[in-house]
């Protein structure tokens, strides 16, 4: 299904889905139709559905919506999916971590992004599992290499001890 080419389908899947958002604490409908309305945001342009989904990534909604929506994310390949998943990471769980990691690692412009976040200490190199940092080690990329073993070098376990022996003392 092409929403671009059904505007009244696309128009009728945003308001079905800002009903779901009520801040009154109205009856919510169920859990399901919600997935199934933000899965059906991935078929619109980013443009249209960015701040639904950045509602959606919300730590108030349960992590069932936040979930979908960082899939949905996922869908686009628009670079600014990157900023929304980054401003978003401090308030992620460690499972939606994980999740938006995924979202990140899956084009090389938002690795450069997230890497750009890591440099300006605005993302701990913690939160990434070495696993990614060593494929994208590997990467044909140059660049994303390069800053993927500096990465990896600043978190090998000899360095952690320095710290930890430093603290002792």
């Amino acid at each position: 299904v092409n929403l671009d080419r059904q505007p009244q389908r696309l128009r009728r899947t945003f308001r079905e889905l800002r009903r779901f958002k009520t801040s009154d604490g109205a009856c919510l409908s169920s859990l399901a139709r919600r997935l199934a309305a933000i899965d059906a945001l991935g078929l619109a342009k980013f443009a249209e559905a960015r701040s639904v989904l950045v509602a959606l990534v919300d730590s108030r909604e349960p992590h069932e919506i936040q979930s979908a929506a960082v899939a949905t994310l996922g869908k686009f390949v628009d670079p600014a999916v990157a900023d929304v998943l980054l401003a978003a990471w401090p308030r992620l769980s460690p499972q939606l971590k994980e999740s938006a990691a995924e979202v990140l690692f899956a084009r090389p412009d938002r690795i450069a992004a997230l890497f750009d976040a890591i440099d300006a200490d605005c993302l701990p190199i913690a939160d990434l599992a070495p696993a990614r940092l060593q494929v994208i080690a590997k990467s044909k990329d140059a660049s994303l290499r390069a800053r993927a073993e500096k990465f990896l070098a600043a978190a090998k376990p000899g360095r952690r001890q320095a710290v930890v022996d430093a603290y002792r003392d």
